[in-house]
């Protein structure tokens, strides 16, 4: 596994207690005959593709060619799924492509309002082919239809290096809106010379493709919008009933907690919860805020050992107001691999800070009703500013179901009792994205955890509908019993400093160290 993927897991989950016509025979083959009248006469046994692949997250389904590995998204990216097929050197990439604006799939001739001709995706991608492989010489290019679907085609054939690829592209049309496509591209070696029909590799992988995109289905999302809505009604109300009371009720303190995987311990945590104007910043005074403005404030001090001989340190701070329009947080995540064979690699650090602010922002709007701000309205502006070291400062508008992360860290104790979804929104670092988290309180009953039985509340955690689903488990009177992750074979349960002290020789269970102020010397030690 990944080591900074496996920190973000670890991460995630100690601040979370705290995506027809039969398809042709190919040339070489003969049909399986069929007798007639039978139910299953339009059904052809297609050996050629493999189980479907179905995403309701992403509106669409279809079947892949057979033989492949499946690679899933990205939560917030574009891509939807990824098949490779290592012994035929394939690849088959599956992204969603959503624009502001309208865009056709053919290029209209019939000028629009404006009297500009809108030029088709079809065009505008064949082109950008060209453009992006040096000259690609396209081998077909033109719309049909799958079912009901508007589909353009493209084929290109290319160099890259001292190989020759052939890429099949389909743009799927979502929406008639003509807003969403899905982008569907199959790439497979191809002769350099030559016509590409002759060659059987090409053949078979022309025939191939014609069979997934006559497999493709455009799924009905209105029982995901009903849900979301219905989680968005709750989530609303909980927010407002998460009061300054009782988060400070739910607050602990420290707390130890030990890491396991796959039955192995491999790293602890040591987690702060406190009141607080703001982040603990090196060098500088505490923060006064206007009002003398509280909020909680969370560290956690993580050590993994995620594989043989490579040590993982990670501090981290998060700080939000109690009336959540404000929040602040810093990470910093060390890795230290002596075994690496680039010196530059043994030892990385990698530092990251967010400030999201909520404001009421005035909009110049001539439709404005109210007569003392004609031609202005007031609007509710919610914003999250994020730097790292790794890549450029990055700004995002947030929803205002946005979570922060403090309280993202208490809010398995927040929830009310009794089974009920809710959904917000959160920022992953990986992706550098805001996404959707979804979030499933259970029936209270008898669970097993770690080998031992607990009597608990299972709350189902996942970032993304599809996302990999972390169970937290909470006592009827909000104690924190433990999570566990099946896919990533992540358990986490509670103990003490004197377990982990004997568990780990020099295991350090003090604060997180104060957040460096860019500017701001730090004053020496006596």
């Amino acid at each position: 596994m990944n080591i900074t993927r496996l920190a973000g897991i670890v991460a995630l989950s100690v601040a979370s207690i705290c995506f027809a016509e039969t398809p042709a025979a190919p040339q070489d083959e003969k049909p399986t005959p069929i007798l007639q009248g039978r139910p299953d006469a339009h059904v052809v046994n297609d050996e050629a593709l493999g189980a479907e692949f179905r995403s309701i997250a992403a509106g669409i389904a279809f079947k892949p060619p057979a033989g492949g590995t499946e690679i899933r998204r990205q939560v917030g990216g574009d891509q939807v799924v990824q098949f490779d097929y290592p012994t035929q050197h394939w690849q088959l990439k599956v992204t969603r492509l959503v624009m502001e604006k309208a865009v056709p799939l053919m290029t209209d001739n019939d000028k629009g309002k404006d009297g500009v001709v809108r030029q088709g995706l079809l065009e505008t991608m064949a082109q950008q082919l060209k453009v992006d492989t040096g000259g690609a010489e396209i081998l077909r290019q033109d719309p049909i239809n799958v079912i009901d679907t508007p589909v353009g085609m493209i084929a290109a054939r290319y160099d890259v290096g001292t190989e020759t690829r052939l890429t099949q592209r389909a743009l799927v049309q979502g929406d008639d809106s003509e807003t969403m496509y899905y982008i569907f591209d199959f790439t497979t070696p191809a002769p350099q010379k030559g016509p590409v029909e002759t060659d059987p590799n090409c053949k078979k992988a022309v025939d191939v493709f014609s069979r997934v995109v006559e497999s493709i289905q455009l799924l009905d999302q209105s029982q995901l919008i009903k849900d979301q809505n219905e989680r968005l009604f709750f989530t609303k109300a909980l927010l407002i009933n998460i009061t300054e009371p009782k988060i400070r009720k739910s607050l602990v303190p420290e707390r130890w907690l030990r890491l396991i995987r796959d039955g192995k311990d491999f790293g602890y945590t040591y987690v702060v919860e406190e009141v607080a104007s703001g982040l603990p910043h090196k060098g500088e005074a505490p923060v006064v805020r206007a009002a003398n403005l509280s909020g909680v404030r969370v560290g956690v001090r993580s050590r993994t050992f995620p594989q043989p001989g490579v040590q993982l340190d990670s501090e981290s701070w998060s700080w939000v107001a109690m009336d959540k329009k404000q929040e602040e947080w810093s990470n910093v995540v060390v890795i230290n691999n002596p075994n690496a064979s680039d010196p530059k690699l043994q030892k990385s650090v990698n530092t990251e800070s967010g400030v999201a602010i909520w404001r009421i922002k005035p909009i110049k709007d001539a439709m404005a009703q109210d007569p003392e701000n004609r031609g202005v309205r007031l609007s509710d502006d919610y914003k999250l500013s994020v730097t790292s070291n790794a890549g450029d400062p990055i700004s995002k508008d947030l929803p205002p179901f946005y979570l922060p992360r403090a309280l993202d860290h208490l809010l398995p104790r927040l929830l009310p009792r009794g089974e009920r979804g809710y959904l917000f929104a959160t920022y992953v670092s990986d992706q550098k994205e805001v996404v959707k988290r979804y979030l499933d309180v259970g029936k209270e009953g008898e669970y097993i955890l770690a080998g031992k039985p607990i009597h608990a509340i299972p709350v189902q955690d996942r970032v993304g509908l599809e996302g990999s689903i972390t169970t937290h488990y909470i006592t009827p009177e909000g104690e924190y019993l433990g999570s566990i992750n099946v896919d990533s074979k992540l358990t986490i349960i509670p103990t003490d400093a004197v377990t982990l002290q004997q568990m780990w020789k020099d295991a350090n269970l003090t604060r997180p160290g104060d957040v460096e102020v860019p500017g701001v010397k730090a004053p020496e030690s006596k």
